[in-house]
């Protein structure tokens, strides 16, 4: 979801628990299979901006700052919220054309609004992404 180059080396952040001493009896293969550069334990979610992995009963955090750039991060984020943004509010008005909605076939009405609801749920996906850097 952050565009972050495939073989990239990572820093992971494990919060501390009853399964840290998993994690730890398997670190070298962990840090091999997931490409991991640094493993570190913590007692609760760091302050700077991260994404968050919940795996079973691991908790485990990415500093974002580590493997993208946050500002054109950032930008490229606001950009497609303001695409999309601009796309529902045109399938809303769309949709909201009794004319169009009662001409159209309706696999073309259907097909539009299940369009405009994938389009608000990556919308949604994307605010949260945003929000995750001011967190």
């Amino acid at each position: 979801d952050y565009k972050v180059e495939p073989a990239k080396k990572i820093k992971l952040l494990v919060k501390e628990g009853g399964v840290a001493a998993l994690v730890n009896d398997q670190l070298e293969v962990i840090k091999f299979l997931a490409r991991i550069e640094d493993l570190q334990f913590v007692a609760q979610k760091p302050e700077e901006a991260v994404a968050s992995i919940l795996a079973g009963k691991i908790e485990a955090y990415l500093p974002l700052g580590d493997l993208v750039d946050l500002e054109k991060e950032k930008k490229r984020l606001n950009d497609e919220i303001k695409e999309l943004s601009s796309y529902v509010k045109t399938q809303e008005a769309k949709l909201g054309n009794e004319g169009f909605v009662k001409n159209a076939p309706p696999e073309v009405v259907e097909g539009d609004k299940k369009r405009m609801e994938e389009a608000k749920q990556k919308l949604e996906k994307l605010e949260k992404q945003l929000a995750a850097f001011a967190s």
